[in-house]
């Protein structure tokens, strides 16, 4: 099976002296007195590298530490024999780095390393195309919405499901984690919900289970990938997800006419067709500070409305740490009916948030604005 997310770069190590530029870090190794030294230039200081040894009966570390601007790892020999030792580096819970290099210990002397790798997570727009979107379990009990985080460089998805005797909810920022080949979280959430015959989402309220981790790992190939959840605890199960279809094409002349960024009294909503994943999408900003995000839609000809279902209505809370923003997801399964008529929008929620709102084109409602102030 073709691996989708074959990302590994093999380089070997030569010592003594040798430099080789990844990223932004200048790498060094050599054999001094014996021992391996690794320096690697950290002129952020982010702390974010850590040293491990394969086998500590063969090589030990001794001391791994920054230096100013320098990581800086010795590695002694303890026993003959061959063995890995690693180097890797951590933005928030992902390993976005990985050297590694292969050693031998011959009469307690670590020699010239004979071999090593690197590993690198790649830009993270590399991902979008095939991650971004709706993906469904085989049975028709889960679906998935994944969507880009407002940060830019991770992403946020969100599961709907049914079991035996409920309904569930689940939300999670997801990070490329390049050792692991996969997208880690450590912050998600779960919901128990009542399975009610009602058209309208049940409030999520406070979550039954916080701050659960685990990882989505891909499979299959570029026209038909697989995404497997499977999180961290003992009694997680496996579920897998394949990417939904895109569903019946909106017409082009549809499309057209909604297509902008639009504005009303405190709010705004662009609407605009994702030419790789073929589908039209929204992202809204409310006037109480909250966002909501859809992915796909739905046209009614019968109505002439854009319909979206399975949006997300969160918060965004920029997380100092990653750099990036905490989605605190506030309803799920949102729907928005959104009807153009003489260069106007309106649109029905099920938030009931938009009521009475109408918005104009971004560039209508400017001219308006100045006009007003003069």
């Amino acid at each position: 099976m073709k691996k989708l997310l074959a990302l590994v770069l093999a380089t070997m190590m030569v010592l003594a002296g040798l430099a080789a530029l990844a990223e932004e870090n200048t790498i060094n190794c050599l054999v001094e007195e014996g021992s391996f030294i690794v320096q690697i230039d950290d002129p952020e200081g982010d702390l974010g590298w850590l040293a491990e040894t394969k086998d500590e009966s063969i090589v030990s570390i001794y001391d791994a530490d920054l230096i100013e601007d320098t990581y800086v790892v010795r590695y002694d020999p303890v026993n003959d024999g061959d063995t890995t030792v690693t180097v890797k580096h951590y933005t928030g819970i992902a390993c976005d780095q990985v050297y590694t290099w292969d050693l031998t210990v011959k009469d307690k002397t670590i020699a010239e390393p004979t071999g090593g790798s690197h590993t690198a997570s790649p830009d993270p727009a590399t991902f979008d195309a095939t991650l971004i979107g709706q993906w469904e379990t085989a049975d028709g009990m889960a679906t998935m919405s994944i969507t880009k985080n407002p940060g830019g460089s991770v992403w946020d998805a969100e599961i709907n499901g049914a079991s035996s005797h409920n309904g569930y909810a689940f939300v999670a920022t997801i990070y490329y984690d390049c050792e692991k080949d996969a997208f880690v979280y450590d912050k998600g959430k779960y919901w128990e919900l009542p399975i009610t015959d009602s058209e309208e989402a049940p409030a999520l309220g406070e979550p039954t289970t916080a701050g659960m981790s685990g990882a989505f790992t891909f499979s299959g190939d570029e026209e038909k990938p697989v995404l497997t959840w499977k999180g961290d605890d003992e009694d997680s199960i496996e579920i897998e997800f394949s990417k939904a279809a895109a569903g019946a094409a909106v017409p082009e002349d549809v499309i057209e006419r909604f297509s902008d960024t639009w504005a009303a009294d405190g709010f705004s909503a662009e609407i605009w067709f994702d030419k790789d994943e073929g589908i039209v999408k929204c992202a809204m900003a409310l006037s109480d500070g909250s966002f909501c995000d859809f992915s796909g839609c739905k046209y009614d000809a019968e109505s002439d409305a854009l319909v979206f279902e399975g949006g997300v209505h969160y918060n965004a809370n920029f997380n100092e740490e990653t750099a990036d923003h905490d989605r605190e997801v506030l309803d799920s399964d949102v729907k928005a009916v959104f009807t153009e008529k003489d260069g106007k929008l309106t649109c029905e929620d099920s938030l009931g948030q938009l009521k009475g709102v109408e918005f104009q084109h971004l560039d209508d409602a400017e001219a308006e604005m100045a006009a007003q102030a003069n």
